[in-house]
């Protein structure tokens, strides 16, 4: 299988779908990285990814909901105890729902909060760790394998993407959920914004659109 030469990894939402598949995948290569930093929000729903950790040298479960802001300092200390001077190569900004149909108020503040805030805030809390992975990596700036950060975003999010002709070709789920595609939008902007700001430190940030994907949310793209 193919190498990366990514050294560590920490990646959001892991329990299932698109975050436990990376996992597994990341986890199998040729020259895998030595830590792959995965994150759960409960153990019920984890399982699967708790007991491929108990048989896989390189990847530590840690157990973290984006959206406890209080929590982020701790995190990012506990990766930092794990990973040493080889800091962290690549932050993958995986977490996201669905919401509402409804739209409420409440619910579309929490999707904005999870889909939106949460990957420029824990960019920050973790640039520290990045620069130290920038310093402490080979290769060419502007990498993965120096420091990087990855948001997952979606094909909703763009603003030409959203016609009626491709609004009918979605699910009903995500075709309601205004928020959803708000919050795409938002992190899109925010992705964009992140790589100005983090230009100097030599820090790629990207947002990337996975495709069709069949995960807890059903048919998510």
């Amino acid at each position: 299988m193919s190498s990366t030469g990514i050294r560590s990894i920490f990646i959001t939402a892991t329990n299932q779908g698109l975050g436990l598949e990376m996992v597994k995948q990341l986890s199998q290569l040729e020259n895998a990285p030595k830590y792959i930093f995965a994150t759960y929000r409960n153990v019920e729903t984890a399982q699967e990814l708790l007991h491929f950790a108990e048989n896989t040298q390189s990847v530590y479960p840690l157990q973290f909901d984006v959206s406890d802001f209080e929590n982020y300092d701790k995190i990012v200390d506990v990766v930092s105890s794990i990973a040493g001077n080889d800091g962290l190569n690549l932050l993958i900004n995986n977490a996201g729902i669905l919401g509402s149909t409804k739209d409420t108020r409440d619910g579309m503040l929490k999707v904005f909060e999870v889909n939106s805030v949460a990957p420029v805030l824990l960019t920050r809390a973790f640039l520290p760790l990045l620069r130290k992975g920038f310093e402490s990596g080979t290769g060419d700036a502007f990498t993965c394998t120096r420091a990087a950060v990855l948001n997952v975003t979606s094909i909703v999010g763009f603003i030409t993407y959203c016609t009626q002709k491709n609004l009918d070709t979605l699910s009903v789920e995500i075709a309601s959920s205004n928020s959803y595609m708000m919050s795409k939008a938002a992190l899109n902007m925010a992705s964009r914004l992140l790589s100005l700001n983090l230009k100097e430190d030599k820090i790629m940030v990207v947002a990337i659109h996975p495709g069709w994907a069949q995960t807890d949310r059903k048919s998510v793209v």
